[in-house]
C-alpha cells in the first residue's frame, strides 16, 4: 500500500482521508456569514469575521478558533460559526472539541455532507471505523456525488480489510474522477489481491499515463513484469 496516512477531511487525512477544511474553503465559508446579524452591545460581528478570515489566510488557526469562541459567546445557536470552529479545531489537532461541535450540528439536524465527512475522519483517526463508515454513508446520502466521501469510505473499508466494498467505492471515485491516481493505484492493489493481475497492471499503467514519474506505480509495474 502506498502513502498510508492516518484516516484524516479534509480533515482535511494510499490510505488517505481528505478533509473539507482547506484554507480557501474556510475563507469561502466566511463570506456566507456576512449578512448574519447579532444583537450584541459593544461587539462588532462583521469585523470579527474579517479578522478570522485574515487569521486563516495567515495560517494562524489557533487565533481564528479563539475568535470563533468569542462569536459563539454572543450567538450560541449560530451553526455556521460552530462549523467553522469545528473545522479550525480539527485543523489544529483539537480533535475532541471538533467532534463535540460536529455532533452538536448533527443533533440539531444541521449537518451536511462535509460535516459527516469531517467527523468520520476524526473517528477514523481514533480507529473507530464502524462509526466512520456510518458517517460516511450519511455523507454520501446527503451528496451522492461527493468524491471525498466515496474515497474516504473506500479507505475505511481498506482499514477493516473489507476489500470487496473498498473496490466498489474506489471504482465510484474513478467514475467521478477518472484521473484520480490515488484511487487508481489502490484499485491496482485490490485487483492484484484478487489475483486479477491484468486489471491490476492496467490500473497502475493508467497512473503512469497521468504521472509517468509516480514512484509507487513504477515499482508496482516493475514488480509485476518481473513476476510475469
Amino acid at each position: 500500500m502506498r502513502r498510508q496516512v492516518v484516516l484524516s477531511g479534509s480533515i482535511i487525512f494510499v490510505l488517505f482521508f481528505s478533509l473539507s477544511t482547506a484554507e480557501r474553503a474556510l475563507c469561502e465559508n466566511i463570506k456566507t456569514f456576512k449578512d448574519f446579524n447579532i444583537i450584541a452591545a459593544k461587539f462588532d460581528y462583521k469585523s470579527t469575521l474579517s479578522w478570522i478570515q485574515e487569521c486563516i489566510k495567515e495560517k494562524d488557526y489557533l487565533k481564528a478558533r479563539e475568535l470563533c469562541d468569542s462569536l459563539l459567546r454572543y450567538s450560541r445557536g449560530n451553526s455556521q460559526i460552530l462549523y467553522l470552529r469545528a473545522a479550525l479545531s480539527q485543523k489544529i489537532g483539537q480533535q475532541d472539541q471538533a467532534i463535540d461541535d460536529y455532533n452538536v450540528l448533527i443533533r440539531r439536524n444541521l449537518a451536511d455532507a462535509k460535516v459527516f465527512n469531517n467527523l468520520a475522519a476524526l473517528y477514523a483517526f481514533k480507529e473507530d471505523f464502524s462509526r466512520a463508515i456510518e458517517l460516511l454513508s450519511r455523507a454520501i446520502k446527503e451528496d451522492p456525488g461527493s468524491v471525498e466521501a466515496h474515497n474516504n469510505l473506500a479507505d475505511a473499508f481498506m482499514r477493516i480489510q473489507d476489500y470487496g466494498r473498498a473496490l466498489e467505492e474506489y471504482n465510484k471515485v474513478i467514475v467521478f474522477e477518472p484521473g484520480n491516481t490515488t484511487a487508481l493505484y489502490n484499485l491496482g492493489f485490490l485487483y492484484a489481491k484478487n489475483k486479477d493481475y491484468a486489471k491490476a497492471k492496467q490500473s497502475w499503467e493508467k497512473v503512469l499515463s497521468i504521472n509517468p514519474k509516480d514512484p509507487d506505480a513504477q515499482k508496482a509495474v516493475q514488480n509485476f513484469n518481473k513476476l510475469n
